[in-house]
């Protein structure tokens, strides 16, 4: 009964430990001060979660978008089913918008600050009666240029001495003829 018992206890381990799913890395390219990056899946059908990752490279702001494209294979009945459950760009959720019958658009609503790397999009969704497909961009811009406190300090206190020499100068003083 033990051993009956410990087995089944093993294959019940051994079916939930399936291997995680490997991202897929984005390259990103650097154009005019920005870095971009393309991402295309191949066709699905049933459930899917997808991850990307991409690496920036110094703190910044990430935006996602993506779009579907939902078809038919010739002869298949019902029509392609395609629910994209969701999007999310370093845990944050997109926004999904339908687009048409089954294809939809997935971006980012605002910017996202980056992360330590690398930066992840996942995407999920369940295709039925037929096969659909994705693709879309990731871009990176770096946040702007923000004094150091050593900067900031030295800053104010040019103007203090600039303040006391004004206040210290002597006043000058007009000679009357009598």
């Amino acid at each position: 009964m033990k051993k009956i018992f410990a087995t089944a206890i093993a294959a019940a381990t051994f079916a939930v430990s399936a291997p995680a799913m490997a991202a897929t890395d984005i390259t990103l390219t650097e154009s005019n001060g920005s870095f971009n990056g393309a991402f295309a899946s191949p066709a699905k059908s049933g459930s899917f979660t997808d991850s990307y990752t991409f690496t920036v490279p110094t703190s910044g702001f990430v935006t996602a978008n993506l779009i579907t494209l939902a078809f038919n294979i010739p002869g298949m009945d019902p029509v392609v089913n395609f629910v994209l459950d969701k999007v999310t760009l370093n845990g944050t959720d997109l926004s999904l918008i339908a687009v048409g019958d089954y294809n939809y658009r997935a971006e980012t609503q605002s910017l996202i600050m980056s992360q330590a790397n690398p930066q992840t999009l996942v995407v999920s969704g369940t295709v039925t009666g037929g096969s659909a497909t994705y693709s879309g961009n990731v871009a990176f811009r770096a946040a702007p240029a923000v004094p150091e406190p050593g900067t900031w300090a030295l800053m104010i206190l040019g103007f203090g001495v600039v303040g006391y020499a004004m206040r210290r100068r002597p006043s000058v003083r007009f000679a009357q003829a009598i």
